[in-house]
């Protein structure tokens, strides 16, 4: 079994407790809007790392990140987008599983078409009054259990 965590949406703000939290995962999908390097390198200390570049990720560090990015874990088949309106292409449940984007700031998870959408919400900058969150994969072969990881505000719970 892999434990995968997601992010997204990190907007130059990553708290102790998150990387915390990150300890111990197998490996880490960001989807998109990191705006700083130095961060992409932080969790590359924790876990190997998929980035991709999202609306605000600008600059020659920002140029080598894909757009999309596919990559497999155990036997699950993952597709990493910030801006899911911007896919180009329609995923077929049998090369592709799970859908992994950000851009909105707000945790979202649907199932379409025989795929599986995430949005693991933002770790920095929530929005629709939701939590700082990331979400962490359960992998085993092809399937998967995710868990919801919300970081209520100090002093309020």
């Amino acid at each position: 079994m892999k434990r995968v965590a997601l992010i997204s949406d990190i907007h130059r703000h990553l708290e102790e407790r998150v990387l915390e939290r990150l300890a111990g995962v197998d490996y880490i999908v960001c989807a998109g809007d990191t705006e700083d390097p130095r961060l992409l390198a932080e969790l590359e200390l924790i876990a190997p790392l998929t980035a991709v570049r999202g609306n605000c990720d600008w600059g020659p560090w920002a140029d080598q990140l894909p757009k999309e990015a596919l990559l497999q874990v155990e036997e699950l088949h993952l597709l990493v987008i910030h801006n899911i309106n911007y896919l180009s292409f329609k995923p077929d449940p049998h090369k592709i599983q799970l859908v992994v984007f950000g851009h909105t700031h707000r945790f979202q998870q649907y199932f379409q078409d025989g795929v599986y959408y995430l949005n693991p919400g933002s770790v920095s900058e929530p929005r629709g009054g939701q939590a700082k969150q990331l979400v962490i994969l359960q992998v085993e072969g092809s399937h998967f259990q995710l868990e919801r990881v919300e970081f209520l505000e100090r002093g309020f719970g």
